[in-house]
């Protein structure tokens, strides 16, 4: 019965991702910025490898070459109407596993539930870097030492404006391991369809840990759909073997000009037990804001 619940919760959260981005209208605009800083938004008009046209409300017809760009976010809607930007760096929750990541010189700062801390930065159009530090293994003196972890990754188009593919690793000290020792690790790729603000991803990692590759892959499942200026769904779904469980996490998105904050919730499958397995609801508050 217990797998069965677990089933039904992952399905529920694929379908109602599938449908959500089956909605999506065809109608899209972008928000650009250019190499020298100037931000500029507009419908989109037409596009391809060297050139995107977009009709601004204020400049009207932009032809804008491709390699004057720095930074481009496509919207569903105009965002001249108010339309801020996700602010997320390339994840869904919490997860980097997507083909998205920061533009070039963009960086964001997320804190999890005050003990959970992670910041991502563009350092070029398709390469990003990352760092997180979590501080809740210190309470109680449970480990003299908090967690730590960087996340590169690779953005690469595959269709472009349709399927962006990511490449990257965790790397990881965890907290039980002492103050040096990057011996957890995870290298995953993922295929990313739709836009920053609508999208559906799917990833497959590996962990190595303590000197091996464990054989049995992660599969990462998450997405989101931007349901106003204001608000959007997003999920994040790990399910392993490796990690003798998995991650289950579905909430909503509060988007703002400076900010953006994240409610979800989070079950935890512990599948360690030898009949079974146990669920454990975490509820998670996150804020999101840049730093550039």
């Amino acid at each position: 019965m217990k797998r069965l619940r677990l089933a039904l919760c992952l399905l529920l959260n694929l379908f109602l991702m599938g449908s959500l981005l089956a909605q999506e209208s065809n109608g899209r605009a972008a928000r650009i910025r250019l190499l020298d800083g100037t931000e500029l938004s507009g419908a989109v008009l037409s596009e391809d490898k060297d050139n995107i046209i977009i009709e601004s409300s204020s400049l009207g017809k932009l032809n804008i070459a491709r390699n004057k760009i720095s930074a481009l976010e496509y919207y569903s809607k105009n965002p001249g109407a108010g339309w801020f930007s996700t602010r997320t760096g390339g994840r869904n929750i919490f997860s980097p596993v997507t083909g998205f990541g920061p533009g070039k010189g963009e960086g964001y700062y997320q804190n999890f539930m005050l003990f959970a801390n992670q910041a991502f930065f563009g350092a070029t159009r398709h390469f990003s870097i990352g760092m997180g530090v979590e501080f809740a293994s210190l309470v109680g003196g449970s480990s003299e030492f908090p967690s730590i972890a960087f996340y590169p990754k690779f953005t690469l188009p595959v269709v472009e404006n349709k399927f962006q593919e990511g490449l990257g690793a965790i790397v990881s000290n965890l907290s039980e391991n002492g103050a040096s020792t990057f011996d957890f690790s995870c290298y995953y790729a993922a295929l990313t369809y739709g836009s920053p603000d609508r999208h559906f991803s799917v990833g497959l990692a590996y962990t190595h840990e303590d000197g091996d590759f464990q054989p049995a892959p992660i599969y990462i499942l998450g997405g989101q759909y931007r349901l106003s200026r204001r608000f959007a769904l997003t999920s994040d779904n790990w399910i392993a073997d490796p990690l003798q469980g998995s991650l289950l996490t579905f909430g909503g998105r509060i988007l703002g000009q400076k900010a953006s904050w994240d409610l979800a919730l989070m079950v935890v499958v512990d599948n360690s037990f030898t009949f079974g397995a146990d669920l454990y609801p975490v509820p998670l508050l996150g804020v999101t804001v840049p730093f550039r």
